[in-house]
Formats: structure tokens, sequence, C-alpha cells
């Protein structure tokens, strides 16, 4: 392009097949078990309550009382508490990305690099349930929408072997070798949310509105059902709710790094280099996920910051 200025773009894709993953095979049948978010009590009681223990005495059994729960009698393997495959072959990734990249390489004292990603990545790598045929699809943990970072270096055109030369000696040496130089990373939106066997009320959890820099909590926790009593127990039913969504996610990043540089020879031999680096210069916050724990009274809050407030470093380099 004009002004010796390259544009580069392009498709990345990739699917990976026969992720091996871990896998539950001793889990009770789906039809003993609630399904979804409605849950009877009488289904997880008759799952806990005590039968006598077929297993009691029997050498290699990990199961000696006299009684058991009619739930460890149900699973395909009752002897043992739990029976996991390691590395089975049934996981799946799948990538697609547009990148694009600017650049200017440095002329007449100016450089500046953008790069641009615009992807999509889902995972297959964990099952919702045991009883499940195969593991969830879902949007994968570093997956970001967006993300831009864009970086340039400006040596000021003034004093010694500059464009605008100084001839006073004394202000000369104060306006020669200033150079500025920056890092901007602008990602709208973070990593998803992470949601335990929670029960949503909502239509689709994909639609649920999080908003990290909203003063009353990041998304409406009316939506949830927060009663202790409620609360599903994990195995005696099986969950429809996704364990992350697209559009549920954490706080983005918009950071400005930059540094004030200058360079000056105080000898033949000996140079000094003095700097002044901002880090998040514009003292934006980054907010960490919310409270997802409905049960908690800090539930939908958010109470701590995922990135550090402006920090300023001062440095004196000296190189002989």
């Amino acid at each position: 392009m004009p002004g010796g200025i390259l544009f580069e773009a392009g498709y990345v894709g990739q699917h990976g097949v026969h992720v091996g993953v871990s896998r539950n095979i001793n889990y009770v049948p789906r039809q003993y078990l609630n399904v979804g978010q409605s849950l009877d009590p009488a289904v997880y009681e008759n799952l806990t309550a005590n039968v006598a223990n077929p297993f009691q005495g029997i050498s290699g059994s990990s199961m000696n009382g006299s009684t058991t729960t009619r739930e460890q009698l149900l699973l395909p393997y009752p002897q043992f508490t739990t029976v996991t495959m390691t590395n089975y072959p049934s996981g799946a990734s799948y990538f697609n990305a547009f990148q694009a990249r600017l650049e200017k390489r440095m002329s007449a004292g100016v450089r500046f690099l953008m790069n641009y990603e615009w992807f999509k990545r889902f995972e297959r790598v964990a099952y919702l349930n045991p009883q499940d045929v195969a593991p969830e699809r879902r949007i994968a943990a570093d997956d970001r929408p967006q993300h831009l970072v864009a970086s340039g270096t400006w040596e000021l055109p003034f004093g010694h072997n500059r464009r605008y030369a100084v001839n006073v000696p004394v202000a000369s040496y104060l306006a020669s070798g200033w150079n500025l130089t920056s890092i901007f990373t602008f990602q709208p939106k973070g990593a998803p949310l992470v949601w335990g066997d929670v029960i949503y009320k909502g239509t689709d959890l994909n639609d649920l509105k999080v908003n990290p820099h909203a003063p009353n909590g990041a998304f409406d926790a009316l939506q949830f059902d927060t009663s202790p009593g409620d609360q599903p127990v994990t195995g005696a039913h099986i969950r429809t709710l996704p364990t992350q969504v697209t559009n549920a996610r954490q706080d983005g990043i918009v950071t400005l790094d930059m540094s004030v540089v200058k360079d000056n020879r105080i000898t033949g031999r000996l140079q000094a280099q003095l700097r002044a680096d901002f880090f998040n210069a514009l003292n934006h916050p980054s907010f960490s996920a919310p409270n997802l724990t409905p049960t908690s009274a800090a539930f939908g809050t958010i109470t701590s910051q995922a990135n550090l407030s402006r920090t300023i470093q001062l440095g004196l380099r000296l190189a002989f």
C-alpha cells in the first residue's frame, strides 16, 4: 500500500477429532433420575435410601458395610464407587478465525503494527452428564470473539540527527533523543462464565444480559433459584443447563501501555537512557468474573479487579 504500509488478511481453520477425555462409566441409568430443571425430591430420596448390601464380606469389594444406598446398586458396576476411562477418544475441537495485520516499518521516525483477530472456538472436552452419548459441545474457555493489539513508535523529529535540528547546544541536548512507544489492547469480551449446576428460570442462558460494569450486579440474579433447599444434587438428575455459553462473559480488556524514552550520548563510549513507563495509562479497570454461587449473598456481584491499576515506572540505563 502507499507509504510503505503492508496489509495482510487471512483465514485459519482447525478441526480436531478423537481428542482424549475422561469419562465416568459407572453411573445411574437415566430412567431413574430427574431431567432438567424440574427436580422431584422423591427421586433423590429413593436413590439415597439404605438397602441391604449384597457385597458385604466379599473379597475385593470396597464396600463392607451391612447396608448401602439404592443408587449404588443401580450402577453398572455396583461393586465399585467409580470407574473412569481416561483418554477416551470422543472429544473434538473447532476453530475458525479471520486475521488481519497492518504494518508500517520504521521510516521518517514512525513505525506501527496492528493485529486483529475475529474468531470462534468450540470444544467437546468434558461430559455434561456421564449418561450422555457425547461430550458437551460448548464455547471454549479460551474463546475471545475479537482481539486487537496496536503498537507504535515515534521518534520525535527534534535535535541531533533528527529532521528539525536545534543549533543551541544546551537546547539541542534537551530536545534530542526523545522516543514515544505505546501498546493498545482492545478485547470487548472476556472469558465465558463457567456455570455450575444451577437452576435458571429464564428461557435461554445465552439471552442472559451480563454487564460487568453495572452498579447493582453483573446480571439479574432473580432469574435464578437461590434457595438453598432447591439446589440440585450432583448425580441425582440429568443436567441440561450448559456450563459455558457464547454471550455470558467476563469483562473485556481496554489497556494502553506507554513509554517515554530519552537517549543521550554523554561521552564517546557512554550513553544514558532515561525512561518513564506507564502501564494501564488510562487506568481502565477490567473486572473479574461475578460470583456464580446461587446460595451466596454475593451472587451476581463482582468483588475484585482482574488487572492492575495505573502503574508508573522510572528507570535510568547506562550503556558503555
